[in-house]
């Protein structure tokens, strides 16, 4: 496959990037020592497919001397296992209604919790803190070992998905089925957004909350806002009568639920949930490749994002500009509804599994990371395990270092399978561009010594890994539509979705790096064309149509270079693979040699073209 050159560049690439690896997180904490407590030998894994054995819930928790924490749990029979690093002495309970059931007192208790009537289905776990110093704790829930490990399929009637793609023209992008959704709402709205800054979308946020919603906010801007309100985005919206609030990590989702299941579970069904890569922003609906999906009718998926809401929102830190408004918290989703790919039809994965909570006396609600967990990747390496025939990928980024290894190695095992992945054109970098970050990484370990954490930082830090996948012969293309990339002109490729065997699509707000897996809020929904044909056979469309962006214009822009006066440094978008874009891009060095020049490189839209010297 490879010429003897080739064979062993990829050979030093494996042996000095792609081994050993580990993944850690790479911004820092406002948090203070205590975002350095260590949480024991418990992780959360995912793997799709696996068997209703799966645990229902972990959770991890710092519980103060003599506390009492509840969880409700919606199951018939379950398993609750505590363990801790530290040595409190620990109790676990359940109760419904006149039924109570309690574990021995322990370090590591546990407690099976069984009922004769199946009609009990709600129970109150607590975790009883009988020490005089804190607990620091992982808890197990599983069903007990009698759950029948394949569920059954199940549809729901009334489910309604569809998938709407950017760039759109005026009145038919993802911006008008947000406003009509939102004109629906009757009772609450529930947003977590990146970039919020559609006025249509706004004034249908102050309609809703002029009928009486209740509308709750966590953005991105607020995590800046806060420190001078006024005038800000943030503020507005509270002026309006949002609740808006922040975390101390990058707030990267963008859905909302419209009417969830804020205190009935049941009402889940009735719910809508709008998810996927794009903003709320012009730049989303007409510039960007976007998909944004909406789904009804499947209560299972609103309640995973309604837990996933409210964890955030528990955990968020307030504005703190209209006072009139009340902080509003409802009640806990039931934890016992973890979705099961082959019976409902889809999955979630959320990064907040990456994180743990606590109270900062400086800096009040804060999210730490736990850098041994990578939830998305990890689920995403799976899925790209698990192909049969096919593995289509649009990202804007890939930056993930287990997601490359292990399209390199599903390559290296299978070369006739199609594997296909398209990036936005800020991925492709050159041959001595990526040697030097190779050169830089070895460096970076060699210092590292045999410290396993700082070599898992040096590993994960901001490697690009397109040229790699273009080594390893995977069939890969950038949408390509300037000579340098600059954020004022670059229509970017904005999805991050996975098409498996043409049957499972997976896509969300994650993008494929390091960095959104320990430093960002994200999501990552797999649909399965069981239940979502349309969806999944929507996404495999526009694969194809961005596949051949642009075709047939590289041969005419390629002419206007070599024999125009003056030529563009920015122009119409195309689908290229790395060898095209490296020789267009040679080509306009050579008619273009002050292009590196500090005045073109600090002023990239004043040098929208280029003029010959005479």
């Amino acid at each position: 496959m490879f010429n003897g050159t080739r064979a062993r560049a990829i050979q030093f690439f494996l042996v000095v990037v792609l081994g050993g690896v580990n993944h850690v997180g790479c911004g820092a904490d406002l948090a203070s020592q205590a975002d350095q407590l260590q949480w024991g030998d418990a992780t959360e894994e995912f793997v799709l497919g696996r068997s209703s054995t799966a645990p229902l819930r972990t959770i991890h928790l710092t519980l103060a001397p003599k506390r009492v924490k509840r969880y409700r749990v919606k199951a018939t029979e379950f398993v609750a296992s505590l363990s801790q690093t530290t040595d409190a002495l620990a109790k676990l309970s359940a109760r419904h209604y006149e039924i109570e059931l309690e574990s021995e007192r322990g370090q590591e208790p546990d407690l099976v919790v069984t009922a004769d009537e199946p009609r009990v289905r709600h129970w109150t776990l607590r975790v009883h803190n009988l020490s005089d110093t804190p607990l620091h704790a992982t808890i197990v829930i599983t069903p007990v070992p009698e759950v029948q490990d394949t569920p059954a399929l199940t549809i729901p009637e009334n489910l309604h998905s569809e998938v709407i793609f950017s760039p759109g023209t005026y009145g038919d992008t993802h911006l008008t089925r947000i406003v009509e959704a939102l004109n629906t709402a009757t009772e609450s709205i529930d947003i977590a957004m990146y970039s919020f800054s559609d006025a249509s979308s706004q004034r249908a946020v102050a309609d809703a909350i002029n009928r009486g919603v209740v509308v709750r906010m966590l953005l991105e801007d607020a995590h800046k806002d806060f420190r001078n309100p006024a005038d800000t985005r943030s503020a507005r919206f509270e002026e309006l009568g949002v609740d808006v609030r922040y975390v101390n990590k990058i707030m990267h989702h963008k859905f909302a639920l419209i009417d969830g299941p804020q205190d009935e579970d049941d009402l889940a069904d009735q719910a809508t949930l709008i998810t996927g890569s794009g903003n709320w922003s012009w730049g989303a609906a007409h510039r960007y490749d976007e998909n944004t999906v909406l789904v009804s009718g499947h209560g299972p998926l609103v309640l995973s994002f309604q837990q996933e809401f409210n964890h955030l929102w528990e955990n968020s830190r307030d504005l703190l500009w209209n006072e009139d408004l009340e902080y509003t918290e409802t009640l806990p989703v039931d934890e016992s509804h973890t979705l099961n790919l082959e019976r409902d039809g889809v999955e979630v994965l959320f990064t907040s599994d990456n994180f743990r909570t606590y109270y900062s006396s400086r800096y009040g609600n804060t999210f730490g990371t736990l850098p041994e967990r990578n939830t998305i990747a990890d689920g995403v390496v799976a899925l790209i395990e698990s192909a049969q025939d096919s593995i289509l990928i649009a990202s804007g980024h890939m930056r993930s270092r287990a997601i490359a290894e292990a399209l390199i190695a599903k390559q290296n095992a299978n070369p006739e399978m199609e594997i296909r992945v398209y990036l936005d054109g800020q991925e492709f970098i050159n041959i001595s561009t990526h040697w030097r970050q190779v050169l830089k990484l070895n460096e970076c370990l060699e210092q590292a010594g045999r410290s396993a954490s700082r070599a898992r930082r040096c590993r994960n830090r901001g490697f690009y890994f397109g040229y790699a996948l273009h080594l390893a012969d995977i069939d890969l293309r950038f949408k390509h539509y300037a000579f340098r990339w600059d954020y004022s002109y670059a229509v970017q490729m904005h999805h991050k979705y996975v098409i498996i065997d043409r049957e499972l699509v997976a896509s969300g707000s994650y993008n494929f790096s390091d960095n959104a897996e320990h430093n960002t809020f994200e999501n990552m929904v797999v649909y399965k064309s069981t239940h979502f044909p349309e969806l999944v056979q929507a996404f495999v469309d526009n694969f194809e149509s961005i596949w051949t962006t642009g075709e047939g214009q590289l041969e005419p822009l390629l002419d206007t270079i070599e024999h125009s006066d003056e030529f563009p440094l920015v122009y119409d978008s195309m689908a290229l693979s790395w060898t095209d874009v490296y020789h267009l891009k040679t080509l306009i060095l050579a008619h273009c040699p002050e292009i590196y020049s500090d005045e073109f490189r600090r002023n990239p839209t004043e040098h929208l073209t280029c003029a010959k010297s005479p």
